[in-house]
């Protein structure tokens, strides 16, 4: 087979202390990762030396619903910086990687959104991304005036309309409307100067957006589409989606999908990257992978590991004994993760069960108390694969 003339695409998917649900009681991790700008600013600029092509940062707008004794023992999702000001602090501090920041269609309103990120694609000397989600959790909609979130077609069909709206936003100037003549007192063109005019089923917004077409023209687009509705929509406007599937039996048939539904969008196949998460554990040899691996599953506390399977699942696992089958569940319309058709046992020991969720034994007794959960992407054997020579 002919090797494709094409380059490896990476992305650092920044966790304050990390991605595993422990690694902030790691002993040299920075436990005050979350509000450490310091922190964020060596990651970035290790990454960029890395040539790695973007930095990630997820976000939510709520601190997370937890049990109290969970709450108590958690780094992630609960307190730390706003990704929009905090990536912005960080462009100023490197020179060519991506910066991407997470912002929900939900609770922003279009205008706001497209302005914000104008501003840091000019900021970056064009080197923003936006990773659109459309939020999922009643904690964050009690924060804007609502009880519950939006219904999950709902939520999809507002995004659909915002992204739309922010996109004609950015088209609000033409890249040569501002000459700011010193010499003939012309600081623009009027005439390359254009109001939106949207009134749609969701959000009537007259625009121009009042700053500069962004030097990209539009931001680099991200998505995380799973579902149908989220599949339609990573085909219609995302330029990168970000994956999380357990192993490249699952990646395949969803890459070959996507990469075909872009076409219904008068879109070619290469317009579009898919980055499938990989969780790494690095080491000098299998056995110091291994022991690393291990020490991190040595801190899990089991309350915290429960708690965010439940999230993960929209479902209460704290009424089903552990050690045991699940009975049948119906899925709920807005779990966090993917949920199942069937029956499904939650055993230790049994990885990838669940998709999008592993749940493994620690080898320690009692095995029950040593829950772990890692939903952003393993290999396929679910611990170590080995690469290189050492």
């Amino acid at each position: 087979m002919a090797r494709r003339d094409e380059k490896m695409r990476l992305g650092a998917f920044f966790m304050p202390t990390g991605h595993h649900v422990a690694s902030w009681r790691h002993p040299e991790a920075d436990a005050d990762a979350g509000v450490n700008f310091k922190h964020y600013v060596a990651m970035a600029q290790l990454a960029e030396a890395a040539k790695f092509d973007m930095v990630f940062l997820a976000d939510g707008v709520a601190v997370r619903d937890a049990h109290p004794e969970a709450l108590r023992r958690s780094a992630q999702y609960i307190a730390n910086f706003e990704p929009l000001t905090l990536i912005s602090g960080i462009a100023a501090l490197t020179s060519h990687i991506g910066l991407t920041a997470t912002a929900s269609t939900s609770f922003y309103e279009p205008y706001h959104l497209a302005r914000a990120f104008a501003s840091l694609d000019h900021i970056s000397s064009g080197r923003a991304g936006w990773n659109i989600v459309t939020s999922t959790r009643n904690s964050e909609a009690k924060n804007f005036g609502r009880e519950t979130h939006y219904g999950h077609a709902e939520r999809y069909e507002r995004a659909r309309e915002f992204t739309q709206v922010v996109l004609g936003l950015w088209d609000s100037w033409d890249d040569d409307a501002f000459m700011r003549d010193k010499a003939t007192g012309q600081f623009l063109d009027p005439d390359k100067m254009h109001a939106l005019d949207h009134a749609g089923k969701f959000y009537s917004v007259r625009g121009p957006l009042n700053i500069p077409r962004p030097p990209q023209g539009w931001p680099v687009l991200i998505q995380a589409g799973v579902s149908e509705d989220g599949r339609a929509f990573a085909s219609e406007f995302a330029e990168v989606i970000f994956t999380s599937h357990l192993n490249i039996e699952q990646a395949k048939p969803y890459y070959n999908e996507v990469k075909q539904r872009v076409t219904q969008f008068g879109r070619t196949p290469d317009s579009i990257k898919i980055m499938p998460g990989l969780n790494p554990i690095v080491g000098r040899t299998a056995e110091e992978a291994e022991a690393k691996y291990e020490l991190l599953q040595s801190l899990i506390e089991p309350i915290v590991a429960l708690e965010i399977l439940s999230t993960f699942l929209g479902v209460d696992m704290s009424k089903y004994p552990l050690d045991e089958p699940l009975p049948d569940l119906a899925a709920p319309e807005n779990a966090f993760g993917s949920f199942p058709d069937g029956r499904q046992a939650l055993s230790l020991g049994v990885e990838g069960a669940i998709p999008d969720v592993s749940i493994v034994r620690c080898g320690r007794a009692p095995p029950i108390e040593h829950l772990g959960l890692d939903g952003s992407g393993v290999s396929d054997d679910g611990v170590h694969t080995q690469y290189g020579d050492g």
